[in-house]
């Protein structure tokens, strides 16, 4: 029996160390190269107000964007960006943020395997589930992006680990913070954090001990989350942003207001639905069912990616797992827990106005412990059949098969990682642009200027400090912050703001990087080149980041 345990836990050791270096193969990528994307900080704006939060704390401006001591105040909520701090100030440079990112990744597996290990007692099936996880494409991809997700699938996995396990003064303490801890990451947690406060105050209702001992644990839990949301409701109006209990009002409101339009007229009806805001009844009508479908295995929009989160086969039976968990004594109370955080948290941003999956990025690792309490099903109701070699057959065969179709990708990305590469082109264009500003091109004390489509905080990561820069479109992303971003001058008219530039004595350049396929920027770029003769003097990018010198016409 001994030896048997002995050689179990050997097993268990070697399949567990394996799936954690597969893991990170796939996670492995040098942040500072110009063999990734990372450097890229995309999406704009919200990767670089993530970034540029945590820059602005270690210069000393507080969670703020700062361009040339100007502090802009950004709307994102803080944890996230906090978190970003402690490696990028040791590392000196915001690419680093990555390795942050792959810490939470980290975590998040350990947390994940530990989940699943403590639910299901069949090594087969635990381990089956944790290469699932650890082989699915946006558990390697996503960290790439400084997106406040990377921070929610942690938090995501540590609330499912509280609610699974003994009730501790720790995990108390642990619960309390998490609840604020999700809106505190991301406003769109929201679901999440009055979900897990329900679920972790049904857990110590229903705990197993004296009555007046659980009367105190949930008035320490109360207590303890009602001060540390009070705390940061204070951080959050000071800075003037809105809390969660305005947030949730307002999204109510909204969604009502279209659900009981005050009208019968269908004109009006019609006028309401036309003016629908940010959260609306009219969205979560068309929303809902894309979100069902991609719960099944369907494709939406994940960012710029529209890649499935799961085979359809995962998806399906993880929901039905999650669904025939709710009858098990085992299982009850964990498959409640999860179909709570994820449907709460679908429906929720089904009212919102884009379909957009990173939103509900905790539905991967919610519906993998749905698929394991499937296959733990199907191994119960065989077993008692005696046809246990049936399903091992079936796992062999359904892991073959997932093979078949996923090994291409495992290993073009683990060989993307360690021999070829992605050019990340906004990165390139700001050494690009390093390269043709030398100091030389200073003249009189006046810099050069640049103007370009691209968000003046990612030059600022890279600049060399040899030019200054100005918006190329009065749309382009902080557009109604001039003043802040780019400095005091008239923005009404931007090629007015370029002759007066010209007029003073500076010279003025043009890229064309970064315009991309948005129709307004090429259509400002087109305005600029006819407003003014265009000299090319310097090439670069396969001329997507070309530089021109802009001269006033001859009249």
């Amino acid at each position: 029996m001994k030896l048997k345990l002995k050689k179990n836990i050997s097993l268990s050791l070697v399949l567990f160390l394996g799936c954690l270096a597969t893991f990170a193969l796939l996670l492995y990528k040098d942040p500072f190269s110009q063999r990734t994307l990372i450097p890229n900080f995309e999406p704009f704006p919200d990767a670089l107000y993530y970034i540029g939060g945590a820059k602005g704390l270690i210069e000393g401006y507080g969670l703020n964007l700062v361009r040339e001591g100007r502090a802009l105040n950004f709307p994102v909520p803080p944890l996230y960006s906090l978190t970003l701090v402690p490696i990028m100030f040791i590392f000196k440079d915001p690419r680093s943020f990555y390795y942050t990112n792959i810490l939470f990744s980290l975590v998040s597996a350990v947390l994940f395997y530990k989940i699943t290990s403590k639910l299901i007692q069949n090594i087969w099936i635990v381990y089956l589930v944790f290469f699932l996880y650890i082989t699915n494409y946006f558990f390697y991809w996503y960290p790439t992006v400084a997106m406040a997700e990377n921070l929610i699938l942690p938090l995501f996995l540590l609330g499912v680990y509280l609610l699974i396990n003994r009730v501790t003064f720790l995990n108390i303490v642990a619960a309390s913070f998490l609840v604020t801890g999700f809106y505190a990451t991301k406003y769109a947690s929201i679901p999440l954090s009055l979900s897990f406060a329900l679920l972790y105050a049904i857990k110590l209702m229903f705990w197993d001990c004296i009555k007046t001992k659980k009367v105190y644990v949930t008035a320490v839990f109360l207590g303890l989350l009602s001060l540390v949301y009070i705390i940061f409701a204070f951080y959050e109006s000071s800075r003037g942003n809105s809390n969660i209990v305005a947030s949730i009002f307002n999204t109510l409101s909204a969604f009502f207001k279209d659900l009981f339009p005050k009208t019968s007229s269908s004109a009006a009806s019609a006028s309401v639905t036309e003016s629908s805001g940010i959260f609306s009844y009219t969205y979560f009508k068309t929303h809902l069912p894309m979100y069902w479908n991609w719960l099944n295995g369907g494709s939406i929009h994940f960012l710029w990616d529209t890649t499935p989160i799961l085979p359809k086969f995962i998806g399906s039976m993880g929901l039905i797992g999650l669904s025939l968990g709710l009858f098990v004594k085992h299982f009850k109370f964990v498959s409640f827990s999860l179909l709570l955080m994820l449907f709460s948290s679908v429906f929720f941003i089904a009212t919102f106005y884009t379909v957009d999956a990173r939103y509900v990025y905790h539905a991967i690792p919610a519906l993998l412990v749905g698929f394991a309490f499937f296959l733990n099903f199907l191994f119960k109701i065989l077993s008692k059949k005696n046809l246990k070699k049936i399903f091992y057959v079936l796992l062999v065969l359904f892991f073959a098969q997932y093979m078949f179709t996923n090994s291409i990708r495992i290993k073009k990305q683990i060989m993307l990682n360690l021999k070829y590469a992605e050019t990340p082109w906004y990165y390139v264009s700001i050494l690009e642009t390093n390269n043709y500003f030398s100091t030389d091109k200073i003249q009189n004390g006046k810099k050069p200027v640049l103007v370009s489509a691209m968000p003046p905080y990612l030059f600022d990561y890279f600049s060399n400090q040899n030019y200054t820069l100005l918006p190329l479109s009065k749309d382009q992303e902080f557009w109604k912050r001039w003043e802040i971003v780019w400095g005091p001058n008239d923005y009404s008219d931007l090629i007015i703001l370029y002759s007066k530039y010209l007029s003073d004595g500076f010279s003025v350049y043009l890229s064309n990087s970064g315009l991309g396929n948005e129709g307004y920027l090429h259509a400002d770029y087109r305005r600029i080149k006819e407003g003014f003769e265009l000299v090319k003097v310097a090439n670069g990018c396969f001329d997507t980041c070309n530089i021109y010198k802009i001269e006033l016409k001859d009249e």
